[in-house]
């Protein structure tokens, strides 16, 4: 049975490879503010993330059935880890488990980096959105002069 395991890690560590490549192409897309084809490119992006979610039950399902067969079974299903198994699982599958979970992590955190990368890209171009609808906004009014001499400010209706 651990060799079912091994064969979801290696699946899902394809997946995240791929879902690196996107993020990369993500954070391309966002420095040339390709809006077509960032929109384009989170489909596929999505995608992905399906299928990594659907990879992640499969993993909790055949790690629980594991879980059973070397007495971790009294371990929540939230709480079972990976690195329960692999201490309970025999070798051959111990090493390669161990390699797929060390890779498998590295690749996470390759993840998060590129989000936390196109995260801060993509809010600095929320806040060059805001700065430009603000200047454009105080062009839109202008002063002028009441009977009294007072001056107000009017909206422009787009002259």
């Amino acid at each position: 049975m651990p060799h079912k395991l091994v064969n979801i890690l290696e699946q899902e560590m394809v997946l995240y490879i791929e879902l690196i490549s996107l993020l990369q192409e993500e954070k391309r897309l966002l420095s040339k503010r390709a809006t077509d084809e960032l929109h384009q490119l989170a489909a596929r992006i999505e995608g992905v993330a399906f299928k990594i979610k659907g990879m992640d039950g499969a993993r909790s399902r055949v790690a629980g059935e594991l879980a059973a067969r070397y007495g971790l079974a009294g371990s929540l299903p939230a709480s079972l880890s990976l690195s329960m198994v692999i201490g309970r699982v025999e070798e051959p599958w111990k090493g390669r488990l161990n390699e797929l979970r060390s890779r498998l992590l590295s690749l996470v955190g390759a993840i998060r980096e590129l989000n936390r990368e196109n995260s801060i890209v993509i809010g600095r171009g929320m806040e060059n959105i805001k700065t430009a609808f603000l200047f454009l906004k105080e062009l839109s009014t202008f002063e002028t002069y009441q009977p009294s001499g007072m001056a107000s400010r009017s909206l422009s209706k787009g002259v």
